[in-house]
C-alpha cells in the first residue's frame, strides 16, 4: 500500500470537479429554496461536506507519511510492544530453532515442558 502511487490526472480531475460542484451548488440551491438561511446553511453544509472529505481523502492518500501529524506514531507503538513482548520473559524465535529429527522438535518434548514450567514459576 505504501509503494503504490496515486494517479496524478485522477487527483487532478477529482480537484477540478470539486471546484466546479463548488461554482455551481450555490444556484441550484438558489433556485430550489425560497427561505434564504436555509439556503446559506445547505450551501455551507454541502460544499463544506465535499471538500472535507477531499482533505480527507489527501491524508488518507498516504497514510505512511512518518512526519504527517495526523498519522499514528507507528514507531512508538511498536517499541512500546516490543518492550512489553520483551517483559513477559521468552521472546519467539530467540532460541534456535531444534533439527526436524530431533526428539525436540515434537510437541510436548521434555525440553518445551520443562521450560514452560520453569517460566511458569518466574513468573510466580
Amino acid at each position: 500500500v505504501a509503494e503504490t502511487p496515486f494517479p496524478f490526472p485522477y487527483q487532478n480531475m477529482i480537484s477540478i470537479f470539486l471546484w466546479l460542484f463548488a461554482a455551481t451548488t450555490p444556484f441550484m440551491v438558489n433556485a430550489n429554496l425560497i427561505n434564504i438561511p436555509a439556503r446559506f446553511v445547505v450551501n455551507f453544509l454541502a460544499v463544506g461536506a465535499y471538500f472535507s472529505l477531499a482533505e480527507v481523502c489527501d491524508n488518507l492518500e498516504d497514510p505512511y507519511m512518518p512526519y504527517d501529524p495526523n498519522d499514528l506514531p507507528l514507531e512508538a507503538i511498536h517499541r512500546s510492544f516490543n518492550v512489553r513482548l520483551v517483559s513477559f520473559g521468552a521472546v519467539p524465535g530467540s532460541e534456535p530453532m531444534p533439527a526436524p529429527g530431533s526428539p525436540c522438535a515434537s510437541t510436548g518434548s521434555p525440553r518445551t515442558t520443562e521450560r514452560t514450567a520453569s517460566s511458569a514459576e518466574t513468573r510466580l
